[in-house]
């Protein structure tokens, strides 16, 4: 497990990650998604991390896992993700999960911070951050102890062995 930070409560302990590759707005489709790179990233400095794949499962089929996570990440393939992302984390959040919410990827690498809070205003969908670069992300999960590997340095094996068999094959 890792120290990470919390402001107002000191320092507690985080070992639970939840990713999200969300759904595609037209047609579910599995595709390699990038949150298993940013997950083998994660699980190399020491986090148990959860893929949850939108294209495969429900949220509601995935939200006893989620619950436990102390912080969940959604992966960005395009700003015409965003509205369904607006419509999981509702749900989400109506499920009962009220830790903080990390959104970014390549679909909104590019993206102005104030467009980013344009769809997910202050106080509207509860602690949501806007991660773009690597350098990010440490910060965003409070790491005090240990840098995160860049995604050359890491093998995608180990988490892809965590997937369940229906899931590496939908990928194949």
């Amino acid at each position: 497990s890792r120290t990470i930070l919390n402001r107002e409560e000191g320092a507690f302990v985080t070992t639970h990650i939840g990713l999200i590759n969300s759904a595609s707005p037209w047609v579910r489709q599995a595709h390699l998604p990038s949150t298993l790179n940013v997950g083998a990233r994660l699980l190399q400095v020491g986090f148990t991390v959860h893929i949850v794949d939108l294209n495969i499962t429900t949220l509601k089929e995935a939200v006893l896992v989620l619950l436990r996570c102390d912080v969940i990440g959604f992966t960005v393939l395009g700003t015409m993700f965003l509205p369904n992302i607006q419509d999981d984390l509702r749900e989400l959040r109506s499920y009962g999960y009220t830790g903080p919410v990390l959104i970014g990827g390549e679909g909104v690498a590019r993206l102005e911070r104030t467009v980013f809070q344009r769809f997910f205003p202050a106080g509207t969908y509860g602690d949501v951050r806007f991660v773009v670069e690597d350098e990010e992300l440490g910060p965003a999960l409070g790491l005090l102890l240990r840098r995160v590997p860049p995604r050359e340095e890491v093998s995608l094996r180990p988490i892809l062995e965590q997937r369940a068999p229906s899931h590496r094959r939908a990928y194949l």
